[in-house]
């Protein structure tokens, strides 16, 4: 999964990439791998957008890591 924010400054500009990761003979159990990444000096009128952007990163965080919970139940 992706997310981001489209600023007046920047353009598009991406936040994050989400991902359920297993290696089984690595990770016993599913992993969440994350890259957060934001950083710029923006208008103060983006600040909004990249908030908005923000809280859909943490949406999709918690997506990811409850799929690696179902993942990991499934095991059990």
């Amino acid at each position: 999964m992706k997310a981001g924010a489209t600023t007046e400054t920047h353009g598009w500009l991406p936040m994050l990439e989400a991902r359920v990761s297993w290696a089984p003979f690595k990770e016993l159990v599913p992993v969440i791998s994350l890259i957060v990444d934001v950083e710029h000096d923006f208008a103060a009128e983006d600040g909004r957008a990249v908030a908005e952007g923000l809280r859909l990163a943490a949406s999709r965080i918690e997506a990811v890591a409850a799929e690696a919970i179902r993942l990991r139940e499934g095991l059990a």
